[in-house]
């Protein structure tokens, strides 16, 4: 709804698809092997094949270059998964068979200011503009009969 409407019919409005990335987070040891990433992907890319989210951007932990053994040699081709380990206030009874935990959130953080952000339009959206079309959706949701008609039965 808050997608800007074409005023120029010549102009084509590309379509929007949202990165999806996974997080699992309380993961265990064995959620790092290879052998159950790949199943976790598996599983991902069968759940999410008729989807048109983007899944398959490289924000997931499977590149390899965060936790080495997870690899698309290894695990298959990479969907956006990404494992949190279970806190543990005492880290050295923790299994390391992965990085410490301020790492992996800061790789986290990084994947996801780092994701490629597609435009609504191809004008430049200012936070300006932006309002002005919110303004104008919430008008017409408010004419709306649906909306009236929700209105009337609120106490």
């Amino acid at each position: 709804m808050l997608k800007p409407t074409i005023s120029n019919p010549e102009d084509e409005l590309s379509e929007h698809f949202p990165h999806l990335l996974l997080i699992h987070n309380k993961a265990t040891a064995e959620d790092f092997t290879p052998l159950r990433f790949k199943m976790m992907q598996k599983m991902y890319r069968s759940i999410f094949s008729k989807s048109k989210y983007i899944t398959e951007s490289n924000l997931g932990i499977g590149s390899g270059r965060l936790v080495k053994h997870l690899n698309p040699e290894n695990c298959g081709p990479l969907i956006n998964i990404f494992l949190i380990p279970d806190y543990c206030q005492n880290e050295e009874m923790t299994f390391r068979g992965h990085p410490s935990m301020e790492e992996i959130l800061k790789k986290l953080r990084a994947n996801i200011f780092g994701a490629t952000k597609s435009s609504l339009t191809h004008v430049q959206l200012t936070e300006k503009t932006w309002l002005i079309y919110c303004s104008r959706v919430w008008e017409n949701v408010k004419k709306s009969s649906f909306f009236v008609e929700y209105t009337k039965l609120m106490p």
